[in-house]
Formats: structure tokens, C-alpha cells, sequence
């Protein structure tokens, strides 16, 4: 019976350990936009189109578009954004169509940071340029 149960604890053990390797990896890295709605009520921003251009700041090369309907909290400032593998070496523009206001986002620099677990590293937003003002920050704050 002993060894049966040491068995178990080892494979248990193992298994877990493996687990949380995997967690980390899967977690560490994901380029994603972080925005902020500030002074907008939620009926404001129920669908938001995020649509992706070449990198030239003329907004006259459209790639791709995603659409996000955020189920938001009202509050003075709502936070949403895309929780998914964005190209950071793209413009973009940002559409609230309840509203028509669109934001224009270009020229995002990135820096490296190190995972909390592992070796390795992921990319961050350093710095941008949002309709015509640059801000050294890793979040979209779009005002009202």
C-alpha cells in the first residue's frame, strides 16, 4: 500500500507541475489593447469596431475589422478592449458606432517584459500617437 500511494503523490505531483508550466506559456504574452471609455454612458459604446490599417498613418489600407460588444458597468470610465492576439505593427481606428466618434491610433511602439514564470518575454505597448497626440502609456484612454 506504501508504494502505491507514493505512486500517486509522485504522478499527482508531476502532473501538476506540468499543468502549471502550460498555464503560464498560455498566458504570457497575449498582445491585447487595453482601452478606457471615459465620460461615456453604456449605450455609448454597446458595439465598437476596432478596424486594422497598414502602418502608414493615411488610414487608406484597410486589412481586417473585429467588432466588440461590451457588456460594461456604468461608471465614469468603462474599460474594455481586445483580448486577443492584436498586430501591434498596424494603425487603427477605433469606431463608436452609437455615437459615429472614431479614434485614430498610429505609430505604436512596443518594449519587451519578462514572463512571471519561464525565461521568456512578451511584447507591451510603450507608446502611441491617438489623433495626433503621442502618450507614453500601454492604455487607450478615449474621452468623451
Amino acid at each position: 500500500m506504501p508504494i502505491r500511494n507514493l505512486f500517486f503523490t509522485l504522478l499527482i505531483t508531476g502532473l501538476s507541475g506540468f499543468l502549471m508550466q502550460g498555464c503560464c506559456k498560455v498566458y504570457c504574452g497575449i498582445k491585447t489593447f487595453t482601452v478606457r471609455f471615459i465620460n461615456y454612458k453604456v449605450a455609448d459604446i454597446d458595439t465598437v469596431l476596432y478596424v486594422k490599417y497598414a502602418a502608414n498613418g493615411r488610414f487608406d489600407q484597410k486589412i481586417d475589422s473585429i467588432y466588440e460588444y461590451p457588456y460594461p458597468n456604468q461608471a465614469d470610465t468603462i474599460h474594455a478592449g481586445l483580448l486577443m492576439n492584436v498586430e501591434y505593427n498596424k494603425d487603427w481606428k477605433i469606431k463608436l458606432l452609437s455615437t459615429g466618434r472614431e479614434y485614430n491610433i498610429t505609430a505604436i511602439q512596443t518594449a519587451k517584459k519578462n514572463c512571471t514564470c519561464g525565461s521568456s518575454t512578451y511584447e507591451v505597448i510603450s507608446k502611441y500617437n491617438l489623433d495626433g497626440i503621442n502618450y507614453n502609456t500601454d492604455i487607450f484612454d478615449l474621452k468623451k
